[in-house]
């Protein structure tokens, strides 16, 4: 992924795929107006970047299963049953506050906790859904989602890990469905509880500035129940409104040619001599040393015929030119 307006590369998460759609996370500061994104693709020789700890500030689809503790006399654990991907983390054992919990980086407010959520509809335990946010005091907030004969939505305040409710009723109940909850905790003090699924959304807003660090998400509150695809963002007041453009194929061809240039501090040409050497797919395909650049560029061309990762590498050989010295490469 490319940013069009910066000229920079921008870091991605791919969290799913198959032969008609994904869905991919991008990291990118943007700004007012119109952004230009670009995503390169179908190079099946090209290494993936795919990396949700540079996009998020937590992220964990417990396909390896690492780094919770179980709190009290709670207990959570991988399940093979999912919502995506082949495992999710399954909530056991005695009702809130006991479950279990992971260290995250330290954030602050203007975040968002989101995830996925699936309720048995045997389950026997408690009847509350509590995941959320707290430091390390147990000091926090969560969603809440109980599932009553009257179906409650609501935001848990916690004071040393134990929770207190507010909550308002709903009509729809998502039990025996996976549903996606959103808990966003703002620097204004609003901390908003969101649930949707095909049967049903709705939202409760509370004020509450008591707390504004956070380094643990900890999933609490009945059993059993399980949670997947659990994440930390950043949070922004409006989210964009993104369009696609046209596809464009890049140009082929049988030769590869960089225009290489010895320039000076002042970005005039410098006389002197220089190696390079040329991979395919981190592997060497050719090579030349004492190259002589006479103050002008120019090209180095040869044939090819393979795709893949394409690579030049230029090494000093000419001590005199290793002060105010630079190569200036265009592809």
């Amino acid at each position: 992924y490319w940013n069009g307006t910066n000229n920079i590369e921008i870091p991605y998460w791919v969290q799913s795929y198959n032969s008609t759609n994904a869905i991919v996370w991008i990291k990118a500061n943007l700004t007012s107006g119109n952004n230009f994104v670009y995503l390169y693709y179908n190079n099946p020789n090209a290494n993936s970047i795919s990396n949700s700890s540079s996009v998020f500030f937590f992220y964990d689809n417990f396909e390896n299963f690492t780094g919770w503790t179980n709190y009290s006399s709670g207990a959570v654990i991988q399940s093979d049953f999912s919502y995506e991907g082949n495992h999710s983390l399954e909530k056991i054992d005695n009702n809130d506050p006991n479950g279990g919990y992971k260290n995250m980086t330290k954030v602050g407010r203007d975040i968002i906790l989101e995830g996925e959520i699936f309720r048995n509809t045997t389950s026997s335990g408690g009847k509350a859904d509590r995941v959320g946010l707290i430091n390390g005091s147990g000091d926090g907030y969560g969603f809440y989602f109980g599932h009553s004969s009257t179906p409650k939505l609501g935001i848990d305040v916690r004071s040393s890990y134990s929770g207190s409710s507010s909550t308002k009723s709903v009509t729809a109940d998502p039990k025996g469905n996976w549903y996606h909850f959103k808990l966003e905790i703002l620097s204004n003090g609003t901390i908003n509880s969101y649930y949707n699924y095909s049967g049903g959304s709705d939202v409760y807003s509370k004020d509450n500035t008591s707390y504004s660090s956070f380094d643990k998400v900890y999933v609490f509150g009945g059993h059993d129940y399980w949670v997947d695809n659990l994440m930390v963002r950043k949070y922004v007041s409006h989210e964009p409104i993104y369009s696609i453009g046209n596809v464009e194929k890049l140009p082929q061809s049988d030769k590869l040619y960089w225009k290489v240039s010895l320039l000076n501090q002042y970005d005039n040409p410098r006389v002197g001599y220089f190696d390079y050497a040329i991979y395919h797919n981190n592997t060497i395909y050719s090579s030349q040393n004492a190259v002589h650049s006479n103050g002008m560029s120019g090209n180095i061309t040869f044939n090819q015929s393979s795709v893949g990762y394409w690579e030049i590498r230029l090494y000093w050989t000419d001590i005199s030119l290793l002060n105010f010295t630079k190569f200036e490469v265009v592809r």
